[in-house]
């Protein structure tokens, strides 16, 4: 019998004030508060902790859950883009830093990321 593969989708908010859902299998929804823990866990804040998940298409991505523990006013925050999806609240300002630039995740030795 094969494995379940960890299914899991991330639904970001489009606008101000939208929820936010994360849905998932089980298998997805453990390796995602393991994944949490490891971020948690480590000493260098800013080092992202990494697993594989797939949405229901079965094209695989890594999810990165980074540790941000500044104030939400400092420059660390306030130079992220913001994750709002849609327009009005989309990002616009030019100089911002993405999280894929920030934090980039190293692809391993199969070439995942």
């Amino acid at each position: 019998m094969s494995r379940n593969p960890q299914v899991l989708h991330v639904y970001g908010s489009p606008m101000w004030h939208e929820d936010v859902y994360i849905v998932g299998n089980s298998e997805a929804l453990y390796a995602l508060r393991d994944t949490i823990d490891d971020a948690l866990r480590r000493k260098k804040a800013h080092m992202p902790a990494t697993s594989y998940f797939t949405p229901s298409d079965g094209e695989t991505y890594t999810l990165a859950v980074v540790r941000q523990d500044a104030d939400w006013q400092d420059k660390g925050w306030q130079s992220l883009a913001l994750p709002y999806s849609e327009e009005p609240a989309k990002e616009t300002r030019s100089d911002v830093v993405y999280p894929q630039a920030k934090w980039p995740v190293k692809e391993d030795e199969h070439g995942q990321h």
